[in-house]
């Protein structure tokens, strides 16, 4: 069995997942009737889109493992979890809400509960490492465990506040007593919510620098750090779910911390534009300079980090649609680097550098509507070639976010609650 530390952790039994009919979402949430319920239009997905959303939930669902982790891959040896990653999926898992039955919405949430009571149990409390977390890895039989190594701090941090944010707005819309309600706060009681999320902010705040953006890890002796482009969207992403988080649980100085921080950091994020190369640097460096930015082949320019981190700042970074510099840089990077995401999803099936669902929440963005229509194609063209086995639990989620959100999966103001009519 994993190596199992969260203490408190109850496991629903069969009666909480299936025997809630008076009581559970189906009769109440997704029928219209919760608390607060918002009447809202989800995008409508095509039949060949359908299918790729079950795809891409499927394979997610697989790697939901019983204490809540999130793996990287949906079966075999060695176990690894990457929380990042693994925040996307459970994103994905809320996003993709209204598309499906009743009972996979309340079976989704339950696994996105058990997720954040994982992480809650996991992180670190110590006045050096305040709110960071670690990759974990080993296998099933012996146990996972913490294996001493993460791949940011800042980022980790931030998709836990996203996650948290769109958790809390949808449990809240549950009738208070019923038995799904109960049920979630088994699997992640309030407290452990309240104090991963107010972990999670002292971890951005740890590695934050005097202008407003942050390091991607702490000072390590001998180690490169970086203001990374990609990270930085992220977390002003996180922030502002953070800030919408804590008021909704009366936490009034840590709101206020979020909602200056995402302020500071929205003033500094245009700063990555470099006009004279005409695009985004992917990073601001210990040198104090931005990296150069590479958008050629010619100039030994890569998928990764060159154009997704561009990818990522047309889709999320305001304004790009109204800008002509912006639109050039969509036409370039389909230009330079169209084949190699084509080529992406087969020819490397585990980890591709840029899925189809960053090209298509840039497309959103930025594109033409024949843009997206042709990268929303590709989207169910990537999917249907992904495999269980070697794809790992982030590309389905890129994609099945884009899919149903576009470019706002980031940034939502509420999610979309109920069935898709």
């Amino acid at each position: 069995m994993p190596n199992n530390k969260n203490k408190g952790f109850t496991q629903p039994s069969r009666r909480d997942f299936f025997g809630i009919a008076s009581a559970g979402i189906g009769a109440a949430l997704f029928s219209g009737e919760a608390e607060g319920q918002e009447k809202e239009s989800p995008i409508k997905l095509i039949p060949a889109e359908k299918a790729a959303l079950q795809k891409g939930l499927a394979l997610i669902r697989g790697c939901c493992l019983s204490d809540g982790a999130i793996r990287m891959n949906a079966g075999g040896e060695p176990v690894l979890i990457n929380p990042y990653f693994g925040g996307h999926a459970a994103l994905a898992l809320l996003a993709a809400n209204p598309h499906v039955t009743p009972i996979e919405q309340q079976t989704d949430l339950y696994k996105v509960a058990g997720y954040l009571n994982w992480y809650a149990t996991h992180q670190k409390n110590t006045a050096k490492e305040p709110g960071y977390i670690n990759n974990h890895e080993g296998t099933l039989r012996t146990g996972y465990k913490d294996n001493g190594e993460h791949d940011s701090v800042d980022s980790y941090a931030a998709m836990y506040l996203m996650v948290a944010d769109r958790y809390k707005q949808l449990a809240d819309k549950l009738p208070k007593g019923s038995a799904v309600k109960k049920t979630l706060d088994k699997i992640l009681p309030p407290e452990n919510l309240e104090k991963a999320s107010k972990l999670a902010l002292q971890a951005i705040e740890s590695v934050a620098d005097k202008e407003g953006l942050t390091w991607n890890i702490e000072k390590i002796e001998g180690k490169a750090r970086a203001k990374y482009l990609m990270d930085n969207i992220e977390v002003k992403g996180g922030l502002e779910a953070g800030a919408r988080l804590f008021t909704a649980i009366g936490a009034k100085k840590e709101a206020e911390k979020s909602k200056e921080m995402a302020a500071e950091m929205a003033k500094q994020l245009p700063n990555y534009w470099q006009k004279d190369d005409g695009g985004y640097s992917v990073g601001k460096f210990e040198n104090d300079k931005y990296g150069k930015p590479k958008l050629k082949k010619a100039d030994k320019a890569e998928l990764y980090p060159d154009g997704l981190a561009n990818l990522f700042a047309l889709a999320h970074i305001p304004g790009a649609k109204e800008d002509k510099d912006k639109i050039a840089l969509w036409a370039t990077l389909q230009v330079e680097f169209k084949k190699d995401a084509l080529d992406n999803a087969i020819k490397r099936q585990g980890a591709p550098a840029a899925p189809a669902g960053r090209w298509l929440s840039a497309a959103a963005a930025v594109g033409t509507d024949a843009e997206i229509k042709k990268w929303r194609e590709e989207v169910v063209r990537e999917m249907a070639a992904l495999k269980a086995f070697d794809v790992g639990v982030h590309v389905p989620a890129f994609s099945i976010l884009a899919l149903v959100e576009g470019q706002r999966w980031m940034e939502p103001a509420a999610p979309k609650i109920g069935r898709e009519k």
